[in-house]
C-alpha cells in the first residue's frame, strides 16, 4: 500500500482502498472479490456496502487504520441496533 505519515497516522493514496490487507498477488481484484467473500459470510453487510464510502472519508480526513475499522464497526453496530427495533 503506498502512502505518507501524517501526523504519526498513515494516510494512503487516494487510489488506494483501505479495506483491501492483501497485497495485489498479481490477480487484478482478487483482494477485493476475497474480502466480499469474507464480509458475506461473516455477515457483515454493513461493513461491504460502507467500506467504499468511509475509505476515501478516513484518507482524506488522515484517519488511520484502526480508527477506520472502529467508524466501520460502528455502521454496523448501527445498521443492527435499528434492524432490531423494527
Amino acid at each position: 500500500m503506498t502512502g505518507s505519515r501524517q501526523g504519526g497516522a498513515f494516510v494512503p493514496d487516494s487510489n488506494v482502498t483501505l479495506s483491501v490487507g492483501i497485497q495485489d498477488s498479481g490477480m487484478s481484484g482478487a483482494p477485493q472479490v476475497l474480502l466480499t467473500c469474507h464480509l458475506r459470510q461473516l455477515k457483515l453487510p454493513t461493513v461491504m456496502r460502507e467500506d467504499d464510502k468511509a475509505a476515501p472519508e478516513c484518507a482524506r480526513d488522515g484517519v488511520d487504520h484502526p480508527r477506520y475499522l472502529l467508524r466501520l464497526l460502528e455502521y454496523t453496530q448501527r445498521a443492527r441496533t435499528r434492524s432490531s427495533a423494527n
